[in-house]
């Protein structure tokens, strides 16, 4: 599951380096298999276990390095407003040639087409 750093910052306020979150994910039982560099991004690779469902959205992963990291937690109020709410629209991007982000609000969208795609 690839996730943005960018997309974490928003949820883990401060610096974030990605060597240091791929560590503290592997200890957690969440192997990160690449970290790559896409623009002025970057982007962990984290195997999701299936006992793990809990990290499947950008925010279960940025609420598990939370409490490996003990960093605070951040859900701002606009995020929450979201029309279904912000879980709606935070599962990771698992690259699906059928998947269309056309009808996603513009936020998501921008972050789902800045992940690497090996389709």
């Amino acid at each position: 599951m690839k996730i943005s750093l960018e997309w974490l910052n928003e949820f883990l306020p401060g610096p974030l380096d990605a060597q240091q979150l791929a560590d503290a994910l592997t200890h957690g039982g969440l192997p990160v298999e690449v970290i790559e560099h896409v623009g002025d991004d970057t982007v962990i690779d984290v195997e999701v276990t299936s006992n793990r469902p809990d990290c499947l959205s950008v925010i279960g992963v940025a609420r598990e390095l939370s409490a490996l990291l003990n960093r605070p937690f951040a859900l701002t109020a606009a995020q929450s407003a979201v029309p279904g709410g912000i879980l709606r629209f935070a599962r990771a991007a698992r690259c699906r040639p059928a998947l269309r982000c056309g009808t996603a609000l513009r936020f998501p969208r921008a972050r789902l087409h800045s992940l690497p795609c090996e389709c």
